[in-house]
């Protein structure tokens, strides 16, 4: 089996979701942005692991979250996950669409990247006709063990 997932996030991760937890934890205010990106928690994609060993399946999947995630509402949600207060700001559009034809970093925080969810491996997967769920940890609560420190996250 081959497994392409997105952003795969959860406690101590590397990559672009803590530049965006360090972001929400010190600005006020934060662009509106209209935006979807396919990510998984952790532990969803280790549960999607198991299942694929267990029914030894061989392919290629693209494992994902049930839902996209919008820039805008992570951020505002890891903000209030540390008791913080951020403003969004709409009008900004043109700005950020200019940055994101000069920079890779604005495309990347800014820009759409998602899976199909009828990809083989996306939350609507059937294996023989029934549906694999790999959702253990639902959107909200995998920020939540996302944020907290270390030693208070689940085992």
């Amino acid at each position: 089996a081959i497994l392409r997932p997105p952003v795969v996030y959860g406690p101590n991760c590397k990559g672009n979701y803590p530049r965006l937890s360090r972001l929400a934890q010190t600005l006020r205010v934060f662009p509106e942005v209209i935006n979807a990106r396919s990510m998984i928690y952790i532990e969803n994609l280790v549960e999607f692991i198991r299942l694929v060993i267990h029914h030894e399946l061989s392919g290629l999947y693209f494992p994902q979250n049930e839902e996209y995630v919008n820039v805008t509402e992570l951020v505002m949600a890891i903000a209030k996950m540390h008791g913080r207060d951020i403003r969004t700001v709409s009008g900004l559009g043109t700005a950020i669409k200019m940055g994101m034809v000069v920079s890779s970093s604005m495309r990347k925080v800014f820009g759409s990247l998602c899976y199909d969810m009828d990809m083989p491996g996306g939350p609507e997967w059937t294996v023989n006709g029934r549906r694999l769920d790999y959702q253990v940890v639902p959107f909200r609560e995998s920020i939540l063990l996302t944020e907290r420190p270390i030693k208070e996250s689940r085992t």
